[in-house]
Parts: structure tokens; sequence; C-alpha cells
């Protein structure tokens, strides 16, 4: 059987023979950089007990918050990211939010107050949870940093 170990060192055999993938448009996250998100739905009490420490593990900072019980303020500039909770928001916030993240060109994320249903949702974003992960830098091969997720 294979340790982690020469697992880690055979991916990185085969990545090294790969031919390079154009990158991609949106940024990935990275251990040193959280992402601005503005989670749309769930009352601040709640986004800030529940939501904001789950969406740290996956590289999504909470800058904003639209509560679905008040009315909500304009969004700020520098997000880079939106999450709504689908089963805490209204029409009119989703609606909203559709439409802000289609005119800066951001991200949509949908997720439910139940975490442990998002964190495949993140993944498959491209925002997997960052404290599964270890980071193998210094390979030899050009400017290439790797990160990869444990099973669990």
């Amino acid at each position: 059987m294979l340790s982690h170990e020469n697992i880690i060192r055979l991916l990185i055999r085969e990545m090294a023979r790969q031919p390079q993938r154009q990158p991609q448009e949106r940024p990935k996250p990275t251990l040193e950089a959280p992402f601005k998100t503005l989670v749309v739905g769930g009352d601040e009490s709640f986004v800030e007990r529940k939501i904001k420490d789950q969406l740290a593990k996956h590289g999504l900072e909470v800058v904003a918050n639209w509560p679905w019980d008040k009315s909500r303020g304009a969004a700020p500039k520098d997000i880079q990211v939106i999450f709504i909770l689908t089963d805490m928001t209204g029409h009119r916030d989703n609606d909203a939010a559709q439409k802000l993240a289609a005119a800066r060109g951001i991200p949509l994320i949908y997720g439910v107050r139940k975490f442990s249903h998002n964190t495949n949702s993140l993944a498959n974003q491209g925002y997997p949870d960052l404290t599964k992960a270890i980071v193998i830098e210094g390979t030899g091969i050009d400017d290439l940093t790797l990160l990869v997720w444990l099973p669990t």
C-alpha cells in the first residue's frame, strides 16, 4: 500500500509530464489571501455564529451580509464572491444577487443553512476545504505550488 507521501510524489511526477493548462479566469483559493464574500440571506447573528467560520475554511472572508429580514444596503465594491443561503432568503434578494454577480462577473455560489451540504458545492466551484490541504512547494518544477486534499 502506498503512503500519502508516495502518492504525492507520484502525482507531482505525473504533473511534470503533463502539458501546462491554460489558467482559468476565476482566481483559485490560496492559503495567503481569502476572497471577500457577500452572504445573501440569514440574519446577521446566524451568519456571524455559523456561516462565517465555515466559509473561512474554504478561503472565503465574509465582509457583508444582506439579511433576510431587513432591507439590503449597497454591496461593497471589493467583493469577489457571492454566497446565497437559498433556504434563508427571498426571491427579491436572490434576484438582486444574481444581477449583481452577472454585472460584476463574479462567482455565485448557492448554499443552505446546514453547512455540511455546502462543502461539495464550494469544492466544485473551486473553493475546497483548506483545513484538509497540505501545501507542497519547491519540487524543482518552475513555479509549482501544489495543494493536495487528503480524503476525510
